[in-house]
C-alpha cells in the first residue's frame, strides 16, 4: 500500500517537473488556507515599512480557552502534547531554515528578534519571503528540505526512489552527491522524544480511542507511516482533547510543493457550536451532488464524508504557527484515508473570532455599507463553506488527463479560485434550502466580500490574493457589488445570487474540461488590482489594521 502510495506521488512529481520553469515564483502560506501559486504578478504596491511597522501587522491574540472542565488525568495529557508540540516546533525551524540559534545570535534588533520568530526565519511570509534581516538573499524554493543550490535536472538524475516521498529531506554528501535522508531519520533526536511523550499522554487518556490514536501516533513519527494513525483518527468521537501533529503541509517546499512540514495543533471540542452545525453538516452532500455541470463532469466530483468538528486551539506549532495562522483545515490529506473513511473539516472558534474582531470587522466597518450586517456568525459560516469547497479534490478532466498538469502554471490560482467560488455557492444553495430571508442573504455576502478585502490585501503574487482578486472584479462587473459615492460597497442580492451560480458553472467547467485558455483568459481579465481596488487597499493600510494574528499560549497561560 505504502509502496503504491510512493510511485503516485513520484507520477505526480515528473509531470510537475515538465512544466516548472527555473525561476519559479510561487509564495508561502496564503492566511487562511495555505494555498500556493506559480504566477508572475506583483503583489499590492506598498510603501516599504519599517521592521517595526511589519511587527505591529501582527496582533497579538491570547489563546485561553476555558480547561476547567478537564479532568485531573486531561490536564496532565496536556502537558505531554505541549511539550510534543515544542519538539515539532524545533523540526519546523530546521525544515525552514535550519539553525536557529545561529540566527538569533546574527540579530541585535528586538524588533527583527520578534519578527524572525513569528516568522521562523529571516524571511517574511506575508511578502513572498524576502529578507527582513540584513545578509540573507530570498528564502530558497525548496526553503531547507534540499540543499539551496539544488537544479531540477539534477534532481531528476537521482536514483534513490524515495527522493520523491513526502518524508524526506535532500543532502549532499562529501563529494556533493545528493542523498535521501527519511524524517526519522533526519529528525531522530526529536521523534524519538516526542513518540516518547505521545506514548505517556496515551497512559493517562481517559478516551479509549484518543489512546489508540495517540499510540499509533507515537509509532508513526519513528516509521514516517502515518496511515493507521490517520485511520485511528477518523474514528475519535468523544475525545475532548485532539493533537494534530506530523508533516502534514507542503507548502513551505516551493521546489515541488512535495516535502511536508511539521505542525501541530493542541485542540479543545466545543460541542456547543457543533451542535449548531449539525444540521447544515445533513444538507452539504445533496448540495454537491447537484453542483451545476453537466452528468459526465459530476462523475469527477467527489462526494466525501463531511464531518465537521468545532475546536477552541490550545497551541499552534510548526509551521501552524508560522506567519498567517489557519481558522480552520480539513484533515487527513492522504487519499486513501479519504477513500475508507473520509476526512473532517476542522473549525476553530477562538481564532476565528480572533480574525473576526481584530481584521475583518474594521475592514467591513471602513469599505461596506450597512456593515452592521457583517456578523461573526456569518464570518464562521463562509469559513465553514470554505474547507467544505477546498475538501472538492477535482483531480482529472472528462478526457482523462490530470487536470495539475493540463492548467500548468494556472493551476494554483485555479485552484484557490475553485474553493472560493464553491464555498459562495454551497452557502447561497444552503440559505435557500432553509428559506433564509434577504437580509440573511445579505449578511452572509457583506461578509464574504469583506473577507474578500482582507485576502486581497496578500497581493497578486499570491494565489489566494488573485483568486479573491478575480472574485471581485466577477462580481462587480456582474453588478452584484457596487461601489457608491461614499466609497463603500453595497450588495445586490438577487444578482449575486445569479452570478454565483453562473460563476461556478464557468471555474467547474474549466476544471472539468482542463480549460487552459479559459483559466488563462480569466486571470488576465480579472486578476489584476486596478487603481479604485488599489486604493482601497492603502486606505485599509493606513487605518492601522492588522494583517495577521499572533499568539500568547502555553500551559503558563492556561495556568498549568
Amino acid at each position: 500500500m505504502k509502496q503504491k502510495y510512493l510511485i503516485y506521488s513520484a507520477l505526480v512529481i515528473f509531470s510537475t517537473i515538465l512544466f516548472a520553469c527555473g525561476d519559479s515564483k510561487k509564495e508561502a502560506k496564503d492566511n487562511d488556507n495555505g494555498q500556493v501559486d506559480t504566477t508572475s504578478q506583483e503583489a499590492i504596491v506598498e510603501k516599504e515599512l519599517t521592521i517595526e511597522e511589519k511587527v505591529n501587522e501582527y496582533k497579538e491574540v491570547t489563546l485561553n480557552p476555558d480547561i476547567s472542565g478537564l479532568s485531573d488525568n486531561q490536564k496532565k495529557m496536556l502537558g505531554f502534547l505541549f511539550q510534543a508540540a515544542d519538539l515539532i516546533d524545533e523540526i519546523f525551524w530546521m525544515e525552514n531554515y535550519g539553525d536557529k540559534k545561529e540566527l538569533f545570535g546574527k540579530i541585535t534588533n528586538d524588533f527583527e528578534a520578534k519578527f524572525a520568530a513569528i516568522n521562523y526565519g529571516p524571511w517574511d511570509f506575508l511578502r513572498g519571503m524576502k529578507p527582513f534581516v540584513e545578509g540573507y538573499e530570498k528564502q530558497p524554493l525548496g526553503a531547507n528540505f534540499y540543499p539551496a543550490d539544488i537544479k531540477y535536472l539534477e534532481y531528476v538524475d537521482m536514483k534513490f526512489e524515495d527522493k520523491y516521498s513526502m518524508f524526506t529531506v535532500l543532502k549532499r554528501d562529501d563529494k556533493g552527491n545528493l542523498y535521501t535522508l527519511p524524517y526519522h531519520k533526519a529528525f531522530k533526536a526529536q521523534v524519538e522524544k516526542i513518540s516518547d511523550l505521545l506514548k505517556k499522554a496515551a497512559a493517562v487518556a481517559d478516551d479509549p480511542q484518543f489512546k489508540k490514536y495517540l499510540e499509533l501516533k507515537a509509532k508513526s513519527f519513528l516509521t514516517d507511516d502515518y496511515l493507521e494513525s490517520d485511520l485511528a483518527w477518523m474514528d475519535l468521537k468523544n475525545n475532548k482533547i485532539d493533537f494534530i501533529a506530523g508533516p502534514i503541509d507542503d507548502e513551505v517546499d516551493r521546489f515541488l510543493n512535495t516535502k511536508t512540514a511539521h505542525i501541530a495543533y493542541i485542540l479543545l471540542k466545543d460541542t456547543e457550536w457543533e451542535n449548531k452545525l449539525s444540521e447544515i453538516q445533513k444538507s452539504i452532500p445533496d448540495i454537491i451532488k447537484n453542483l451545476p455541470v453537466d452528468a459526465s463532469a459530476k462523475k469527477l466530483i467527489p462526494v466525501s464524508k463531511n464531518e465537521i468538528e468545532v475546536f477552541n486551539v490550545v497551541y499552534y506549532a510548526g509551521y501552524a504557527n508560522a506567519g498567517s495562522k489557519t481558522i480552520s483545515l480539513f484533515h487527513p490529506r492522504d487519499g486513501r484515508v479519504h477513500m475508507e473513511k473520509g476526512n473532517k473539516k476542522l473549525m476553530f472558534y477562538n481564532a476565528t473570532k480572533a480574525k473576526f474582531d481584530n481584521i475583518l470587522k474594521p475592514i467591513a466597518d471602513l469599505f461596506v455599507a450597512n456593515s452592521d450586517k457583517v456578523t461573526f456568525d456569518a464570518f464562521f459560516l463562509n469559513n465553514l463553506f470554505y474547507e467544505v469547497a477546498d475538501a472538492i479534490d477535482i483531480n482529472n478532466t472528462v478526457k482523462g488527463e490530470k487536470v495539475k498538469d493540463v492548467l500548468k502554471g494556472n493551476f494554483n490560482t485555479m485552484n484557490g479560485l475553485r474553493a472560493d467560488v464553491l464555498r459562495l455557492y454551497i452557502m447561497t444553495e444552503y440559505l435557500k434550502s432553509i428559506k433564509a430571508s434577504e437580509d440573511e442573504f445579505a449578511a452572509n455576502y457583506a461578509t464574504f466580500f469583506s473577507n474578500i478585502l482582507r485576502s486581497v490585501r496578500f497581493g497578486a503574487a499570491h494565489a489566494q490574493g488573485i483568486s479573491n482578486v478575480i472574485c471581485f472584479y466577477y462580481f462587480t462587473d456582474a453588478g452584484a457589488i457596487n461601489r457608491n459615492k461614499n466609497g463603500k460597497y453595497e450588495i445586490n442580492v438577487e444578482k449575486m445570487k445569479n452570478s454565483v451560480t453562473q460563476f461556478a458553472t464557468e471555474v467547474l467547467t474549466i476544471f472539468t474540461s482542463g480549460d487552459l485558455k479559459g483559466a488563462q483568459k480569466l486571470i488576465d481579465e480579472k486578476g489584476n488590482i486596478q487603481p479604485t481596488l488599489q486604493k482601497d487597499l492603502m486606505k485599509i493600510m493606513e487605518a492601522g489594521i492588522p494583517r495577521d494574528i499572533y499568539f500568547k499560549q502555553g500551559p503558563q497561560v492556561l495556568g498549568l
